[in-house]
């Protein structure tokens, strides 16, 4: 991992979005069971919330997602061990209970490359 990428992920931290924000109020401090980290360098790329335990990489999704970039993206992930789930951004300030509730089901299964 590049130091630049690690600095990256420090400014991305201390510039989180609004829906950012309140989904880590969520899944800090281990509220789930389980410890995450916002803005985690894995396998080159940035997560928006990882949970190494698990291998469990949680991305939001704003208006201007590159779809096809974050399928390559994804299959990078994927193919190192981790699963990611996808939620789009706004979703987070209408549905934040339906987004925890999949997140705490998809912490209960674990990776399947333990």
């Amino acid at each position: 991992m590049t130091e630049e990428k690690r600095e990256y992920a420090r400014k991305l931290r201390e510039n989180q979005t609004a829906s950012e924000k309140l989904l880590w109020e969520h899944l800090r401090r281990n509220q789930l069971g389980f410890k995450f980290r916002r803005q985690q360098v894995v396998c080159g790329y940035i997560a928006d919330f990882c949970c190494k335990k698990r291998r469990l990489i949680i991305e939001l999704d704003g208006k201007f997602h590159d779809q096809d970039k974050d399928k390559i993206r994804d299959g990078h992930l994927i193919w190192a061990g981790y699963r990611v789930i996808r939620f789009p951004s706004r979703d987070v300030f209408t549905k934040i209970d339906e987004i925890i509730l999949t997140i705490s089901k998809e912490l209960r299964v674990g990776s399947p490359f333990k």
